[in-house]
């Protein structure tokens, strides 16, 4: 993992342990910088958030939904697309230079990677693909293929 993500983890993490109040055990890291994690990340490519799945209750999700921003577009995608792809229960946090964007799901049961550092859970790949193809601009096109080389490349 490159230093730059892994500082970029470890304050994540500790936003959302202090400022969030979550237990890191009902947190999913996902996304680019889960890629990352696992070796997958073309060396040029920047990480420029941090994407994480919670399991929270109704009213935990309120409390965050209050102290974040909610999202409705996403960049790369057409206006309304996003709403399409049935990401209602998403939000972004910004604190100082860190983004998160928080989603609310249950947490995948395929999760067997823990970061040793923030015992967070990394998304397995199977999983981060299927969402990449889901939301399905260029960005995450390209990321599919770089995984796929990547992958080959290790055989």
């Amino acid at each position: 993992m490159k230093q730059k993500n892994r500082t970029l983890l470890n304050t994540a993490a500790l936003i959302l342990m202090k400022q969030y109040k979550f237990d890191l055990d009902n947190v999913v890291l996902t996304g680019s910088l889960a890629l990352d994690m696992y070796g997958l990340l073309p060396e040029n490519r920047e990480v420029h958030d941090v994407d994480v799945i919670v399991d929270v209750t109704d009213s935990e999700w309120g409390a965050i939904r209050l102290k974040s921003e909610i999202i409705d577009e996403l960049p790369g995608l057409p206006p309304g697309q996003y709403n399409y792809l049935n990401y209602r229960e998403q939000v972004y946090v910004t604190v100082g230079d860190i983004h998160i964007n928080i989603f609310r799901e249950k947490i995948p049961q395929n999760c067997t990677l823990i970061d040793s550092f923030t015992g967070i859970k990394i998304n397995p790949i199977n999983n981060i693909i299927r969402a990449k193809k889901k939301i399905n601009r260029q960005k995450d096109a390209d990321d599919i293929t770089d995984i796929a080389c990547n992958i080959l490349k290790m055989k």
